[in-house]
């Protein structure tokens, strides 16, 4: 309740005079006069999310102003726009000279209101008809117009209702714009598991990094278990024959035969040999073509630790030794996960 006003004349600390009528879309309290005249001003609620009144440009005096009509155009420290009539009429006087004076609506300063209202009028608008309220014909016209102050509450709630909701869903709107726009600006990311250390296991999380970073993704590996081979200096990659039958061979033969001593050698030597004639990148290759393009080469801390691998044995180049909770953390919005 504000101090010097009863309960029926507060709203939400605003001034709300019962004996006003009021159309509250429009923002427009009524007073009509006895000679004929309807007096117009905008409401306190309205003052306050309008904020300092910089500018009112009205209409001229002797003006025939339609219901709905713009009488003025007001500008404010945080909205410009018209300031519509509910009602008909002709402008007869304006508040020009106050407002020339204090370019402020005038506010509640102590007990009373009518001091307030009798300031922040804006302008005085002629009826056809000499009336005490403007008739139910007009009313018709500006439908959403009120003649209690009580009805002028419940209209004031159901449209703060209103705009709340829009300019929360207009909010929620552009923040999933701004959303999808950095998503759609962001490269894509991607992040592979490296878990095994033969030559055949290595090619591919080498040559899907590097393929994606020629893309402009953001690409890293995180070497764990056996993968860490793949990242020493003194590497020596083999490839077994026993238990791989899809292994492609020059000379078909049982897989019985693929356990016999030399085998996993002369299968490594041919492996090489084949993707060197087919100009695939050797393995030395693709990893300084990684970490040349910026490909995080990541290694595994806790299989360091179990298998008794130093940092030093590692090749040049690589991102710091870290843990799985590091890694997943920077994979949570990767947009390609692989487990190779």
């Amino acid at each position: 309740m504000i101090e010097g006003i009863g309960d029926a004349a507060a709203y939400r600390g605003c001034v709300i005079p019962p004996e006003l009528w009021y159309d509250v879309p429009r923002d427009v309290w009524l007073r009509p006069e006895a000679d004929g005249t309807v007096v117009l001003g905008m409401t306190d609620p309205a003052q306050t999310r309008a904020g300092k009144v910089l500018h009112i440009l009205f209409k001229k005096v002797g003006r025939r102003i339609e219901a709905g009509q713009s009488v003025a155009t007001i500008e404010t420290a945080k909205w410009a726009g018209p300031f519509s009539t509910p009602v008909a009429g002709t402008v007869v006087a304006t508040n020009q000279e106050t407002f020339a004076v204090d370019i402020l609506i005038a506010r509640p300063a102590g007990p009373g209101h009518d001091r307030l209202h009798a300031m922040g009028w804006l302008l005085f608008c002629s009826q056809p008809r000499r009336q005490s309220r403007p008739e139910a014909g007009e009313r018709a016209e500006a439908s959403t117009m009120v003649e209690t102050a009580d009805r002028a509450r419940t209209d004031m709630d159901a449209l703060i209702r209103d705009r709340v909701d829009s300019m929360v869903t207009a909010r929620v709107d552009e923040i999933m714009a701004i959303k999808e726009a950095e998503r759609l600006a962001k490269p894509k990311k991607m992040a592979i598991i490296a878990t095994k250390g033969t030559l055949d296991w290595a090619y591919p999380p080498l040559i899907l990094a590097t393929t994606a970073k020629t893309l402009g993704w953001d690409v890293g590996i995180f070497f764990t278990f056996y993968g860490l081979k793949i990242l020493q200096k003194k590497r020596n990659l083999e490839i077994g024959t026993t238990g791989n039958p899809a292994m492609p061979m020059p000379i078909p033969m049982p897989q019985l035969m693929t356990a016999l001593p030399g085998m996993t050698p002369m299968a490594t030597w041919m492996m090489k040999r084949q993707f060197k004639d087919h100009g695939v990148a050797s393995i030395d290759e693709l990893l300084e073509l990684s970490v040349e393009m910026g490909v995080k080469l990541i290694p595994c801390g806790m299989t360091m630790d179990v298998f008794g691998f130093a940092a030093d044995g590692f090749i040049d180049g690589i991102d710091p030794v870290c843990g799985a909770t590091h890694f997943l953390d920077w994979a949570a919005d990767a947009d390609v996960s692989l487990f190779i």
